[in-house]
């Protein structure tokens, strides 16, 4: 059994870039060339690589009790569905009906 982590989570996009670097705590950084793209630098918990503090358009940032992390937004749609009072109250009737 998964126990569950909520968090609010933001997508980057080219036009929000601003606001989310203002929620998160982080840094709009422009593109280095022709080559690359500008993206936030975020203050993430334990990054093992640079990338991990890099939110670029299409990522995910998330807030969570710990901290900041950011997501692809592959690895986002693997990983978290979105939690509404009606998925929540689903997902309890399911494990009151196992009981």
């Amino acid at each position: 059994m998964h126990v569950p982590l909520y968090v609010d989570a933001v997508q980057v996009t080219e036009e929000n870039m601003n606001e989310v670097a203002d929620w998160c705590g982080g840094q709009v950084r422009p593109a280095k060339d022709e080559k690359s793209r500008p993206y936030i630098w975020v203050n993430v918990l334990k990054p093992m690589t640079s990338r991990q503090s890099q939110a670029f358009p299409n990522d995910w940032v998330l807030k969570t009790k710990a901290g900041y992390k950011i997501y692809t937004p592959n690895a986002f749609e693997n990983l978290f569905v979105e939690v509404t009072e009606k998925t929540f109250d689903d997902k309890m009737q399911s494990v009151l009906d196992r009981a």
